[in-house]
Formats: structure tokens, sequence, C-alpha cells
């Protein structure tokens, strides 16, 4: 919602935009919901590509091969002008490969009533397979080698690092199921078919094209409480940094181009109560008929790791404590603006918790509250600007 309506702000004034994903991977799943009764739940593309925004995959992102093709199909057979949008993608970012996925997969299941709510996607594997061991080919390798060399290298991962990876957690033995699936070189095939397509559409870049465009919108992925340095609720984070540290320092990497994007505003997204998909701490939990017993959520869906989502009475001070730590964690490197986004207000009213948007609009920290009671970033309403 929060990125798409910023990206449609820029192309109404003419402006060439592009998103900016820079952290988390396929495991976002943001949607979008198109005044013509279109629906699309977003994992690799930034909220505004279907607009006609381009997307850049920053070097912290996470390639899904796979799951990428899936969603691209997806696009192109709705939308015939899609294949004129770029995806572009930093050299060194981490790509995903099917082993990662079943690795967290089974781990999940061995850890039966004590699960961490992965949704089995292979995220945070994906992270530790590329920060400790050898088998870390950035996205360039996998652009650069011919087929064979790539099918030798998920080859050993399946043969060498997934049982080494598995010993890690006390996994001597690999379920059936999976250790037929793992073995299967019918894997590696199709995961190279969508490697190779891969190629065809992801445009890799040494130097970021942030410089090229006109408006550039950084889309995170996932709440402030699951940031990866959040030691406190480990561990029952994500393997990713989710505050503005990252595209602010980005920016301010920019030199001698800097100026150009100076007016700066970080937008804080939130809906008027809490959610957390899988487990981990949500203090003010509560049953969703608290809050509104007629809340929809088709994004969120049950599944067999994360189990349904939760829901929390919004907490104003809790609320407030996670903005002025994010804001302060961004060494100096003050945006110009800060804002938030409410949305859902459909379920709660002007009030939610203990909180109501006249009380946002003298918290100190914020300069502009935006809301939202439908679906449409079309809709979203500025409702107070503080100079």
């Amino acid at each position: 919602m929060a990125s798409r309506y910023f990206t449609l702000q820029a192309l109404s004034q003419g402006k060439k935009c592009l998103n900016v994903l820079f952290n988390g991977g396929c495991q976002r799943g943001h949607t979008v919901d198109l005044t013509d009764g279109k629906r699309y739940v977003v994992h690799h593309v930034g909220a505004g590509f279907l607009d006609g925004a381009d997307t850049y995959f920053d070097k912290d992102f996470i390639i899904n091969p796979i799951m990428l093709r899936q969603e691209m199909r997806a696009y192109r057979d709705d939308n015939d002008a899609i294949g004129s949008y770029w995806l572009y993608a930093d050299k060194n970012c981490r790509v995903s490969t099917p082993y990662d996925a079943l690795i967290n997969q089974i781990v999940e299941a061995h850890r039966g009533d004590q699960k961490h709510g992965s949704c089995g996607l292979g995220i945070w594997e994906t992270a530790c397979r590329y920060t400790g061991s050898s088998f870390n080919l950035p996205l360039s390798a996998y652009l650069w080698y011919g087929r064979n060399v790539l099918a030798t290298y998920c080859q050993r991962i399946a043969d060498i690092y997934v049982p080494a990876r598995l010993a890690t957690y006390g996994i001597t033995e690999i379920p059936e199921q999976f250790a037929d699936l793992i073995h299967d070189k019918k894997l590696i095939t199709a995961y190279l078919d969508d490697v190779f397509w891969m190629r065809s559409r992801v445009r890799c870049v040494e130097h970021s094209p942030i410089t090229r465009y006109d408006s550039v919108v950084f889309e995170g992925a996932q709440g402030l409480a699951l940031d990866e340095n959040n030691k406190a609720a480990y561990p029952y984070v994500t393997a990713s940094s989710t505050t503005p540290k990252v595209p602010l320092c980005r920016l301010r990497g920019l030199n001698p181009y800097w100026h150009k994007f100076s007016d700066v505003e970080v937008c804080y997204v939130t809906r008027s109560y809490f959610t957390r998909h899988g487990e981990g701490p949500l203090p003010t939990q509560c049953d969703k008929a608290n809050i509104n017993q007629h809340i929809v959520d088709l994004t969120n869906a049950p599944n067999q790791f994360q189990g349904p989502i939760r829901y929390g009475v919004f907490d104003y001070n809790e609320f407030s404590r996670r903005i002025c730590k994010s804001i302060f964690s961004t060494q100096g490197i003050v945006p110009h603006r800060n804002s938030i986004m409410v949305t859902h207000l459909n379920y709660t009213g002007d009030q939610f918790g203990d909180c109501s948007l006249d009380k946002l609009r003298s918290h100190t920290e914020l300069n502009r509250v935006y809301t939202s009671s439908s679906r449409y970033a079309e809709e979203v309403q500025c409702y107070k600007e503080r100079v």
C-alpha cells in the first residue's frame, strides 16, 4: 500500500521511478489491489511495478529464481506490457536454491511444537549458507557460468552442504520424503531452467542505478520488531535489517549525487492493530474478535510452518519506542521527514488500541500522518503535516 502510494505520486508527476527492494526475499508478500478489481501479492517486484516503475534488487535482497519466474508469469498473463519494465539487481545479490527451503522445512518439522514460525522458503538458510560456507556464488556467477558448472554446484550443495548443515541442528537422518527430493536430479534440472529464465529477465549491474531516476522508493519487508539486530526477540527474527538504516546509508553513499535526493522521507507503515505471522513475542495478543471479527486477510493465509496470523491490540508506547529506536539507529543519517501511514482503519475507525489519530499528530518525531480505510493506494489520505 505505502510503496505503491508513493510510486503513484511520483509517476503522476511524470517522474521516472524506481522501487528498491533492500531486504528480505520471496517471503515478503505485499498486496496490490487495483481499482479494476485485480489483486496481486508481490514478492520479487516493487509494489509500483504494475504501474510502470522499475525494480532494483539491492545487494542484501535474496533472489529465488523459482518464485521469480512463477510471479512474473502471472503478471505477464494479465498485462501484455509487463515486459517493458526492468528488473535490475546488484551483482552481489544472494540466490536461494531449493535446498535452502528443504533444509528450512526439515528443521521446522524436526522442532515439533517448538517451531520458530518460519515460512519455510529458506530465507534464513540462504543467508546462513552465504555467511558460513563456501557455497556462496553471487548473482553475477549465476549469470555467467554455464549449465554444467551450475549443475555441479547444486549437486555438491545436495551431497555435501545439506547433510552438514542439518547436522548442526542435530539431524543426522533425513526424513524419506525429503531425502528422495533432495537427491532427485530432476530438481536440479527444473531449478536451472528457472535460473536461465532469470538470466533473460534480470539485468545484473555493478553500480546502483538509483541516480538515473527522478524518484526512488525503498520498499522494506517485515516489521521493525523482526530486525536481525533485535536480540531481545531472538530467535524469532528475520535474516535482514528492517529499519531505515540501510536505505539511508545507500543514499548517503551516492556522493556526489546525494543532493539529487535531498528531500528524503521515511514512512513507517502499520495497521491500526498489531499482527504477527509465526511464533515470537506479541505482548498485546488477543482474539481477532476483540479488534473486529470481520477482519479479512487473504494474503497471510495459514500454513504448516507459520500457522495462522496472530492479532494484537495497538500499543502506542510500543509503537513509539520502535520508531524512536529505528530513527536513532541510523548512525546520524537523519531523514528530512518522518511520517507514518496507518492502514486498515476501516476495521477500527479513528481510535485503535490506546491511540488515536490526534495522538499520532502530536508525536514529536512525526511530521506527517497518512491514513487508509480501503484497499487502494489511490485513496490514501494525507491527514496532517507539520513543518
